[in-house]
């Protein structure tokens, strides 16, 4: 499971009230700021699988992404 899919099934609401959160305890240090697309996403309601919605679309009859996934091997890098 990626970053995106695990905010995803986490909540994004709650994943940006976690950020805010931390960031405004740390006395608003940038290292610990939300992002903006956190931001945007809780702000049209976008919370993930809760609502059908997030990083990636779970309405019915949608097909998640399929990550491309490349095998290297190890002569490759010698």
């Amino acid at each position: 499971m990626g970053p995106f899919e695990l905010m995803d099934m986490i909540g994004n609401d709650i994943n940006y009230t976690v950020t805010e959160t931390v960031w405004t305890q740390m006395f608003y240090d940038q290292r610990f700021k939300p992002s903006l697309t956190q931001k945007r996403l809780f702000e049209a309601k976008r919370f993930g699988r809760k609502s059908g919605q997030g990083y990636y679309n779970y309405s019915e009859g949608s097909e998640m992404p399929i990550a491309n996934k490349m095998k290297f091997s190890v002569k490759e890098f010698s």
